[in-house]
């Protein structure tokens, strides 16, 4: 395995903490402070009056650096005052008079002082949690965001690089490692097993961090667990989708090849065989009959095969749409040119408004759709039933439909999305699909109708104005 190469800015949180060392020059200056004061003083004010700036000093100081300054500020402000202000002046000597005095200005700055440094550890306690809180709180907002693991990785190392002045190296190797004298690991933990480690220089990690860095981790960690389980879900979802396309794609196969395979071989077995009989002769018109059945079949597999086609291409996104202006009269003459043999002698009413103007569309596969109403009419109609193909335009949306004169459709047809019409309408409602509109299916008083309705997102182009003679 390759080394792992930290680098690393290490700096200041910045949470207000000073430096230890600079407490006890702090708080000598602030006793030669106070007693340069109380010296000033001295001749307007009684000295014991003056006990209260030396307490006032060792306040201040505790306050400002701690305990330890805070003792040291007690000491010198006791020994100052003995010096300085009881008599004899100028002598660490006590009289017993005074040693009452000195030993409760000893012990009331000591007490006082303390109490002043515990309160000044708990206020930097509480801030530090407060901001250790509205860090993760940030990390965990941040990461909600993230749909790939890179993404986690990358938000994670991100924060901490604002916080802790470096980024360190998450790998989501889950091999075991162990820590060692330059560099400091952290696990990413996550309920079900550990995602990952996290690799530190250990002079860049304050000790105080320590506890924040940990749960980083454990943030970092719940993220890339739940990034995990949610690619889980989609590849699940994924297969699914696939097992229910490829049983819906094997349902139209069996249903609608059937017949026109059923009647190739029925149709080609009896021409085989009037051709093969030397003894008979064929009859020449029934021959022609059975060659027009077996063409006739053989186009509406071809057709089939070629829906099928174009559908699996339309759902995996392989055919990227071709939009322009068409004249709605010419898609729909063409499509009845095509299945002009196949309709046979059923009446087909067009019904087009002089006014319908142009639509935004792929002319090729709205064409499509339409030859394939003509087909599934064709299959469910009556040779003597009447079809009317229709469109009209409204403010943002167009439709073309065809009504029949067939059985209507059963319920089942009009609720389910996978098992409506067989190949044919499953590539129709996928082209309207790809074009942002719907395909409808409903049961009319005489039969039934089907429809593609398709949004226009902008104004068809004015016709061009006639030139005068």
């Amino acid at each position: 395995m390759r080394p792992l190469v930290i680098v690393s800015i290490p700096v200041e949180r910045g949470l207000g903490k000073p430096k230890k060392w600079i407490g006890y020059p702090g708080a000598v200056g602030g006793c030669l402070f106070c007693l340069l004061f109380s010296l000033g003083l001295q001749s307007f004010i009684d000295p014991a009056h003056l006990l209260l700036i030396d307490i006032g000093c060792v306040v201040g100081v505790s306050a400002l650096w701690g305990r330890g300054p805070g003792v040291l500020a007690a000491i010198l402000t006791t020994v100052s005052f003995d010096f300085f202000f009881l008599p004899p002046l100028h002598s660490l000597r006590v009289t017993p008079q005074h040693l009452i005095s000195l030993s409760l200005l000893l012990g009331i700055a000591l007490a006082v002082g303390q109490l002043a440094a515990r309160l000044r550890h708990q206020a930097t306690s509480a801030r530090l949690r407060q901001e250790n809180a509205q860090a993760t709180a940030q990390l965990a907002r941040d990461l909600t965001g993230a749909v790939t693991s890179n993404q986690a990785i990358e938000i994670t190392k991100e924060r901490m690089r604002e916080i802790f002045g470096f980024a360190p190296q998450i790998t989501m190797d889950t091999v075991r490692q162990e820590d060692d004298t330059t560099e400091w690991i952290l696990p990413l933990r996550a309920p079900r097993k550990v995602r990952g480690f996290m690799r530190m220089s250990r002079s860049a990690v304050a000790e105080d961090d320590r506890t924040l860095l940990e749960t980083f981790a454990a943030v970092c960690a719940l993220s890339l667990e739940r990034i995990h389980f949610v690619e889980v879900a989609q590849d699940a979802l994924l297969r699914m989708e696939g097992e229910k396309m490829r049983s819906h794609v094997l349902s139209c196969l069996s249903h609608d090849l059937r017949t026109p395979l059923t009647g190739i071989v029925a149709h080609s077995g009896r021409l085989s065989v009037g051709l093969s009989e030397p003894e008979s002769p064929a009859d020449p018109l029934e021959m022609k009959g059975l060659a027009d059945s077996l063409h006739r079949e053989s186009t509406r597999m071809a057709d089939l095969v070629e829906n099928l086609l174009d559908l699996a291409r339309l759902q995996s996104g392989g055919v990227r749409l071709r939009l322009d202006w068409h004249a709605l009269d010419d898609l729909c003459a063409s499509a009845l040119r095509q299945r002009q043999e196949f309709l046979g002698h059923r009446e087909v009413v067009v019904d087009l408004p002089e006014t319908l103007p142009l639509v935004w569309c792929d002319g090729v596969l709205v064409e499509r759709v339409i030859v394939n109403f003509l087909d599934n009419a064709h299959r469910y109609t009556p040779p003597e039933g009447k079809l009317r193909l229709w469109a009209n335009s409204s403010k943002g949306t167009f439709a073309v439909g065809l009504d029949d004169e067939g059985p209507g459709l059963q319920s089942v047809v009009q609720n389910s999305e996978t098992q409506a019409g067989g190949i044919g309408l499953s590539l129709c409602r996928a082209i309207a699909k790809a074009h942002g509109g719907e395909l409808i299916l409903q049961d009319t008083v005489t039969g039934a109708r089907v429809s593609l309705r398709l949004p226009q997102l902008q104004a068809p182009p004015e016709p061009p104005l006639e030139e005068e003679a």
